[in-house]
């Protein structure tokens, strides 16, 4: 049986020495000597950082080093450069972002355009603008109508006819947004990557008449270039020898 007291000599099976005393079974260790690895305050744990040991990518004051700034040309992570928002310069190519006023130029300036593409900013754009108008417009026929049937209801005269002169600005108006509504509608669904034959669906009764309208609130497909007047030209929007990954578009 080993004596097991507080300094005494300590049985190399049974327990060790208290914390920070010297095991006099060392006679190679001198008084004052640290044992490798140790630091006062206790053992320095496997992977603890070196005094001036800096890791690389971090930073002394914590936290990683910020990436560095986006330069002229590039486009952020995760993010395409097949829609960039912007005038292309061009009526050949859609413009993504577009405003409400040039929305409504851009609209007659492509007055009789079937071919290309339209954006949804620019469809939607005009098709407010239209929509705004054509209720201005026949705000005068009806009143117009409503006063003359009244009229005719207190005097016991036959309703007058639905037709009035007050219509006409309504009529003349269609006529002149006739074609740039189809024009628009058409680019729209190519931007989509569909045919702008869908567009005839507008007149079918029912529901089938929303259908081409519902088409235009997708979002757009870059194979939908092949419906543009210059293809794969490596210009603004394309990629030479193929298409462009698709972006979030408006």
């Amino acid at each position: 049986m080993s004596n097991q007291g507080y300094g005494g000599p300590q049985d190399p099976y049974g327990q060790q020495n208290p914390y920070g005393q010297q095991d006099p079974n060392q006679p190679n260790q001198q008084p004052g000597q640290q044992q490798p690895g140790y630091q006062p305050g206790g053992y320095q744990q496997p992977g603890d950082q070196q005094p001036g040991y800096q890791q690389p990518g971090w930073q002394q004051t914590g936290g990683y080093q910020p990436a560095p700034p986006i330069g002229p040309g590039q486009m952020p992570y995760g993010q395409s450069s097949f829609k960039p928002v912007g005038d292309p310069g061009t009526l050949d190519l859609p413009w993504y972002g577009i405003g409400f006023g040039q929305a409504i130029k851009r609209a007659f300036q492509k007055y009789v355009r079937f071919d290309g593409r339209a954006s949804r900013s620019e469809f939607w754009w005009f098709y407010l603008f239209n929509t705004i108008v054509g209720f201005v417009l026949s705000i005068p026929a009806e009143i117009v109508n409503i006063t003359q049937t009244v009229s005719a209801a207190s005097n016991g005269t036959p309703a007058p006819s639905s037709f009035s002169a007050a219509d006409i600005p309504v009529y003349i108006w269609g006529l002149v947004v006739l074609l740039p509504n189809i024009g628009l509608m058409w680019r729209r669904l190519h931007d989509t990557n569909r045919s702008g034959a869908w567009f005839f669906l507008y007149f079918a009764c029912g529901i089938g008449g929303l259908v081409p309208l519902i088409m235009c609130i997708l979002d757009s497909n870059p194979e939908g270039q092949r419906f543009d007047r210059v293809q794969n030209t490596g210009g603004y929007g394309q990629a030479p020898g193929g298409y462009p990954p698709a972006g979030p578009g408006y």
